[in-house]
């Protein structure tokens, strides 16, 4: 007699369902049945947090996961801690064999992020990595710790402060990598990109609060022809302009998504980077100088346009919002924002 189907065996029903749940809620499903253990306990391990407990580093919670072979179904760890006990058990983790997201957090002792380096190192299939706090005193270079991912999608450092004269470098190394996101990082140095090197894949770049040099910025900015997304806080006048001219040029002609909150940028250039965007679905410009000319080469596009946040604009009258509102079908009440 035929076998009757369970459809928890069906992955894809099963995986949504595990996802939908808690921790604890998962933890309940797996103590069912050996069946339900079976099915559900891969989810339970998906996703792994290790931190310090009442002010205490989280011993037997990293010893359990270290000696348990269940670790090979982890694919995400984010590692926020401070005591130097629990920096040990950094240098000691093991590999995990399908590890995918690292996210590590508090990083300023020099000794945890050369320990960190250490895990990295023994988990190659990395895709996503995330860096926060880091030192700008480690022996161990932020950029050679991602240089080593071959599989790095998506690279993401907070308040970090290194020299990276070779983010040039990490970027070729890491064919893969897509998605850049810098938050407080301070450049200490210019970016020595080559004039001759091959253009960047990347599509989504995010930019928070930098300090580096400008030119090397831009440069560095007009060697990614693929970007689609453009989030860009922190920098002067004189780089819009330069931007702008770029983008007339056919510079980025996939770009769809611009965030350009509290930019110091004229209605000009802003218009002449929206006429560059036929297809923008998404256009964050809060607190900018967006006004008559900026809206003119935005109207073409307000049927497919899907986020409009024109808050703070002072030269957004009333007579645009009412077209916008008429305007867009694709763009739902609430994703259309503005003071007017």
């Amino acid at each position: 007699m035929d076998r009757i189907m369970n459809p928890f065996d069906l992955l894809e029903l099963r995986a949504p369902i595990a996802q939908s749940l808690d921790k604890s809620d998962l933890a309940s499903c797996v103590l069912v049945s050996k069946t339900w253990y079976t099915l559900f306990v891969p989810f339970l391990w998906e996703s792994i947090l290790l931190r310090e407990y009442r002010n205490r580093p989280d011993d037997r919670s990293a010893r359990a996961i270290w000696s348990s072979p269940k670790r090979d179904f982890v694919k995400e760890v984010t590692y926020n801690c401070i005591f130097e006990s629990t920096h040990r058990q950094l240098c000691e983790m093991p590999s995990f064999s399908n590890l995918k997201i690292l996210n590590i957090g508090s990083a300023c002792n020099v000794r945890f992020l050369d320990q960190a380096a250490m895990l990295i190192t023994r988990n190659p299939t990395i895709t996503r990595l995330y860096i926060r706090n880091g030192s700008s005193d480690s022996e161990t270079n932020a950029w050679d710790l991602a240089s080593g991912l071959v599989h790095l999608e998506d690279l993401t450092m907070q308040y970090c402060q290194f020299t990276c004269d070779d983010v040039d470098a990490l970027i070729i190394t890491c064919g893969r990598l897509r998605s850049l996101f810098f938050e407080g990082v301070n450049f200490y140095s210019a970016l020595l990109i080559v004039p001759d090197l091959p253009v960047f894949p990347i599509r989504t770049l995010e930019v928070d609060s930098c300090i580096w040099f400008e030119d090397s910025f831009l440069l560095f900015v007009s060697k990614c022809p693929d970007l689609e997304r453009f989030y860009c806080i922190g920098v002067n006048e004189s780089f819009w302009h330069s931007f702008s001219t770029l983008a007339a040029s056919g510079t980025w002609p996939n770009l769809v998504s611009l965030v350009i909150i509290n930019a110091c940028i004229s209605d000009e250039d802003l218009a002449t980077i929206l006429t560059s965007m036929p297809r923008i679905h998404t256009l964050d410009a809060g607190n900018t100088a967006f006004g008559e000319k900026s809206f003119a080469a935005l109207r073409p596009c307000l049927k497919t346009i899907a986020m409009l946040d024109l808050r703070d604009c002072g030269n957004v009258t009333p007579a645009m919002t009412t077209e916008v509102r008429q305007s867009c079908p694709n763009m739902r009440k609430q994703d259309f924002m503005c003071s007017v």
